[in-house]
């Protein structure tokens, strides 16, 4: 795994590695795959303790101010340990979410549920299957005295949350609103996935909150559920290329242990080439990310930044998926069976590269926002 960047960033990878050794192992992973929300809550606090949770959150509302590309590194780790727990969905995107609307004292609030991991805030904003782009239909709020009513769906929600930051429409105008899990007539339809984690289909029936709830509207929200979503697909790449690069790491060295004919099965020549195939892989999944992560923070052109994200997760997606299934193959019969640390990385893998659109939806977006830019 590549280790370049500056002071804070190499910090907080040295962080990450140490909290891996210390609070995780495969056998614990595979424990938690039997706990009723696929979070461990006292991980998450630890999380929240050293800072991590946070990291995103400007220092005025009491995070540490750091930026994208110590996000995306840190993901990066926590996907080569196959971290299960929602670092990215309930971490760093309502953060940014958080970051780009005014300053309340619900803002406050969330932000310092958030920071201190005493639940989990996340977005409920994808409205259609396959659809990453319809995020503010599926949900219509309409004003009750000095309250909203709230009417429709969201799909593919990471639970468990306290609270929901959803993207609705109020008036006609795009608006975000913090929604408590808790309020009466919410929906909530969970299902386990291949990883063991879970998500959620919310539904909300009539459902009332207080109109100070609303956190941003019009083009405010759409800027800071876009920013959300962008930064999300690139530290999900970044967590996706560190699972590639750590099951590869796991398969090479079963090849040099596993025997065959007295000699290590990595010494055959086509495993090899097969094994140099997959690095020149991960390799390309690692730079796509990390120039993505570079044209968020410097272009100011919306086509160029899209085209970034959109290829980022593109080839992590289909990298991670390649390295994982060839990884199965190459440990033989023993990659299904449930000792084997690589079938979790698989599973992992899985969740990850259909989360914020797969590689074809991303691929797809590619080519409409390309040819949109050339004939502008």
């Amino acid at each position: 795994m590549q280790s370049s960047g500056d002071e804070v960033e190499v910090l907080l990878r040295e962080s990450a590695v140490g909290f891996l050794g210390a609070e995780h192992s495969l056998d614990r992973l595979r424990r938690l795959r039997a706990e009723p929300d696929g979070c461990d809550r006292l991980v998450w606090k630890k999380m929240a303790e050293l800072g991590w949770l946070g990291l995103r959150l400007p220092e005025r509302l009491g995070g540490a101010g750091l930026g994208l590309k110590h996000a995306a590194g840190l993901a990066q780790v926590l996907g080569s340990g196959c971290v299960p727990e929602p670092f990215v969905f309930s971490g760093l995107m309502p953060s940014v979410v958080l970051d780009a609307v005014a300053e309340t004292p619900r803002v406050k609030a969330l932000a310092a549920l958030l920071r201190e991991g005493g639940g989990h805030v996340s977005l409920a904003w994808q409205d259609g299957i396959n659809d990453i782009e319809r995020r503010f239909q599926g949900t219509l709020a309409r004003r009750r005295g000095g309250s909203l009513k709230l009417r429709g769906s969201k799909l593919f929600v990471p639970m468990p949350s306290a609270v929901f930051l959803l993207s609705a429409r109020l008036d006609g105008a795009p608006v975000i609103i913090a929604v408590p899990s808790e309020s009466a007539g919410v929906a909530v339809t969970s299902c386990r996935m291949a990883d063991g984690g879970i998500c959620a289909d919310i539904g909300f029936d009539d459902t009332v909150v207080e109109s100070d709830a609303i956190l941003a509207e019009g083009i405010a929200a759409e800027n800071a559920i876009r920013l959300a979503i962008a930064e999300g697909t690139v530290a999900l790449s970044a967590q996706l290329c560190g699972l590639a690069e750590q099951a590869l790491s796991i398969t090479l060295k079963y090849l040099c242990d596993r025997v065959q004919f007295d000699r290590p099965i990595g010494s055959f020549q086509a495993l090899q080439h097969r094994a140099v195939d997959l690095r020149i892989g991960t390799d390309l999944a690692g730079a796509s990310w990390r120039n993505a992560v570079r044209l968020l923070e410097r272009e100011r052109r919306p086509h160029l930044v899209e085209n970034a994200v959109n290829a980022a997760k593109a080839r992590c997606s289909e990298v991670a998926l390649k390295v994982c299934r060839d990884a199965i193959q190459l440990h033989g019969a023993i990659g299904y069976t449930d000792e084997a640390a690589i079938g979790l990385y698989l599973k992992m893998a899985l969740r990850l590269a259909s989360s914020l659109g797969n590689a074809a939806a991303h691929r797809r977006h590619f080519a409409i926002t390309t040819r949109g830019s050339k004939t502008a």
